[in-house]
């Protein structure tokens, strides 16, 4: 899907005013987006409905820094969500819409942050939040090169100095085989973003049902059977490399060692890891 379809989806759903700056965006969306029909969050809806905030505030560059946002590509190299333990609580009553607000991080020559939230129009509570690294990319070479001059300006100005998100560190997998679960997928077009690439909300929607039924089976050390019903503190993604549309992957997924409350995933296309991610529950 393009930046227009992105944009325009994101409009169908929220139906409400959107105030932006150049740092900061609000606009109020209903909870019960984030539901599945069995009245439990979803993981990707909230990575999609945080990720199509990004892309309506990128949608801005042509209005406020006169930057054609699609002359080149903007890739993510990583994310981190975090939960509020009263995301919990307040979606299972809220009644009244949630407010999302997007504004921008720390910024490089090449790459920047970018932080989107969901704040309770009730208690003006966080929520869920998700730190986002984008780096800048030439269509032509497909190599990182620097932003626009305006727009470095621009976030400067309010971005901090030091970065929120650091550097991934790479998962180990398990000595012990048994330990580690292997699950397959083919990528289908629905799960692309406007780059063609797989969203990375697609990974964490299978990731978490194959978790889930591994839970399930209570093939899991620590991790309870009710692992979809557990209470999701933060989910975190180094994305290592991209996959396309019939691409056959498959996910390596083990608890962690030293965190009990953890589950460690690798995303391989063929051999190669194309995306390392974490996932902890309260």
């Amino acid at each position: 899907m393009d930046f227009v379809g992105i944009y325009g989806m994101l409009a169908v759903i929220v139906h409400l005013l959107i105030v932006y700056t150049s740092n900061w965006l609000s606009i109020l969306t209903q909870p019960h987006f984030l539901l599945l029909t069995s009245g439990k969050i979803q993981l990707m809806r909230v990575c999609r409905l945080l990720e199509s905030l990004r892309i309506v505030m990128v949608m801005q560059w042509k209005h406020l820094f006169n930057v054609d946002p699609t002359a080149d590509l903007q890739f993510l190299v990583g994310t981190r969500y975090e939960f509020s333990d009263h995301l919990h609580d307040e979606i299972e009553c809220a009644h009244k819409p949630f407010e999302m607000v997007g504004y921008y991080g720390h910024c490089g020559s090449s790459s920047y942050e970018h932080i989107t939230s969901i704040i309770s129009s009730h208690t003006k509570q966080e929520l869920a939040k998700c730190i986002g690294k984008v780096v800048y990319i030439d269509k032509r070479t497909r190599r990182p090169k620097n932003l626009p001059a305006g727009i470095v300006v621009a976030l400067k100005r309010f971005a901090p100095k030091s970065a929120l998100i650091t550097k991934f560190k790479p998962l180990v997998l398990p000595e012990d085989d048994v330990c580690i679960f292997k699950k397959g997928f083919d990528v289908l077009p629905s799960d692309l973003d406007y780059n063609d690439h797989t969203n990375h909300a697609s990974y964490a929607k299978y990731c978490c049902d194959f978790a889930t039924l591994v839970a399930a089976n209570g093939k899991f050390k620590h991790i309870p059977k009710d692992f979809e019903s557990m209470r999701l503190k933060s989910y975190s993604n180094w994305f290592l490399g991209e996959s396309l549309v019939s691409d056959k992957l498959h996910v390596l997924f083990w608890e962690d060692l030293e965190n009990k409350r953890q589950i460690n995933f690798e995303i391989k296309n063929q051999e190669a890891s194309i995306l390392q991610s974490t996932m902890e529950l309260y």
